[in-house]
């Protein structure tokens, strides 16, 4: 669980610029908490630019989740959003920049949203 999570923040800071979060500027901080253990990381996002740390400073938004949780968000097994919603996690902060960051989380396999209808439409090209 705790690999799947390094390899997606691992990812993030190596993926460049995303043209998606073109307009965006900011800083969301993960927090996960379980049985009184907590991790965190701190994603910037400037114009596209993505950067990943594990420095522990203030951001503009803060996601609150378990660990079990998020690693289903980042293999794609459950949705950022769903999960909010359902109570699962939760939020700090500027909830506007985490739904526009949640552009850049994978879904679920057997959903056809934005993400999937965006990828889907370059394979059939």
């Amino acid at each position: 669980m705790a690999d799947s999570i390094a390899r997606f923040f691992e990812g993030l800071n190596h993926h460049g610029h995303e043209a998606r979060l073109e307009k965006l500027n900011g800083t969301v901080r993960i927090e996960l908490h379980d049985n009184g253990h907590s991790e965190h990381w701190l994603v910037t996002v400037k114009r596209g630019e993505i950067t990943v740390t594990r420095e522990d400073h203030v951001a503009d938004a803060t996601i609150y989740a378990s660990p079990e949780l998020f690693g289903r968000i980042v293999r794609g097994e459950a949705n950022a959003i769903s999960a909010l919603l359902r109570g699962e996690m939760s939020t700090a902060g500027d909830l506007q920049l985490v739904v526009r960051l949640e552009r850049i989380l994978p879904g679920p396999a057997n959903v056809l949203g934005p993400h999937r209808l965006a990828h889907a439409g370059r394979a059939a090209s």
